[in-house]
């Protein structure tokens, strides 16, 4: 595994993707120990290294608002509901018109659809989440009434965006921006918002809070906010 991780860097991977790469063999490992008869005995230890070059990227409200209106109309609401929940692009996409409930709120991913294979349910919020799913609905029901797919283009899943996404980022002004960023985004907004950790990580599909303190999840109008709020204290003692 060393001597894996020697070439894959050798070829310019990072430190994070060979984690993951050696994560993928882990895992299999272990699924091979819990059969029955097992097919592993034993799980060799898998070096991993401290990553170096996680990603810190967020998108601020007011960039929010460019880049809503910069991305082409289709995208328009697959960019919303990642950026207000953080769910991830592959959840996203193969969402069905059957799952969303608009009198309950709700956007339902089934077991087997997630990452984490689990299912969960995610908040439709008012403003622009409902306004654009709204919208959706309406044109699928009038141009393709038998496309199941909440998140199309042209009555077809939306599979590959990736040159829309960056011509919309170049012209937000934020060119550096990947689309998993809205993730952390979304995790940081809920944080800011007071919305409790267990139930964060219920939105965004977390097992555990190792994206808080692997990311960070800390900016300047966070320590802008702490340093405030520090202030107001020692002002009252």
């Amino acid at each position: 595994m060393e001597r894996y991780r020697a070439e894959r860097k050798e070829t310019g991977r990072s430190d994070a993707t060979v984690n993951r790469e050696l994560s993928i063999l882990r895992t299999a490992f272990h699924n091979a120990r819990k059969r029955t008869p097992p097919k592993v005995v034993m799980v060799p230890y898998f070096p991993m290294v401290a990553e170096t070059t996680v990603r810190k990227g967020f998108l601020s409200d007011a960039q929010y608002e460019s880049l809503r209106n910069a991305l082409p109309h289709e995208l328009k609401a697959l960019f919303v509901t990642a950026y207000i929940t953080g769910m991830r692009k592959g959840e996203i996409t193969v969402i069905q018109w059957p799952q969303v409930d608009f009198e309950a709120s709700l956007i339902t991913l089934e077991k087997g659809e997630t990452k984490n294979d689990e299912a969960r349910s995610v908040p439709i919020l008012d403003g622009d989440m409902r306004t654009l799913l709204i919208a959706a609905k309406t044109e699928r029901d009038e141009k393709w009434p038998e496309c199941p797919w909440v998140y199309n283009r042209e009555g077809k899943p939306i599979k590959d965006f990736r040159w829309a996404w960056d011509e919309a980022c170049k012209q937000a002004g934020v060119p550096d921006l990947n689309f998993h960023d809205l993730r952390r985004t979304a995790v940081r907004n809920m944080r800011r918002a007071g919305v409790p950790q267990v139930i964060r990580m219920k939105v965004s599909g977390h097992k555990t809070d190792s994206m808080e303190r692997r990311y960070n999840i800390v900016d300047a109008d966070d320590l802008s906010m702490a340093k405030t709020l520090m202030e107001a204290r020692t002002k009252t003692v």
